[in-house]
């Protein structure tokens, strides 16, 4: 007959690193991570209305441009839109929302980095 023989094993501090993750996990999900994609949106919108970017006959589409946060479960998304009529017309004909993505997105990219880090540092 063969003894089993066991082995028991204590790790000190795992419970401070699974807290720790856990709340790492709920603040990439929470508020910390809504306000860098707000100010991700905001970046992109104050771009896109740059005179170089958006056509401006009035001012009206310019002044239109707004930033918006989504939520979907744990899915953030920032949007950039205008409610007026003609503005998916003039973004086909000069994609000036989509440039102003582009010219910003090195930018973005390292401003969500950086709250990331910020939240994992906590």
């Amino acid at each position: 007959m063969v003894e089993k023989s066991s082995i028991q094993l204590e790790i000190e501090g795992i419970q401070a690193v699974t807290d720790k993750l856990e709340q790492v996990t709920r603040d990439l999900h929470g508020s910390p991570m809504l306000e860098g994609m707000r100010e991700a949106t905001l970046i992109v919108t104050r771009q896109s209305k740059l005179p170089d970017y958006v056509p401006v006959k009035t001012g009206r589409l310019r002044a239109s441009i707004r930033p918006e946060i989504r939520q979907s479960g744990k899915i953030v998304r920032g949007v950039v839109y205008s409610n007026v009529r003609y503005a998916a017309f003039q973004e086909a004909r000069k994609q000036y929302l989509q440039r102003a993505l582009d010219d910003t997105l090195e930018k973005i990219k390292k401003f969500i980095g950086d709250v990331v880090s910020r939240i994992v540092e906590k």
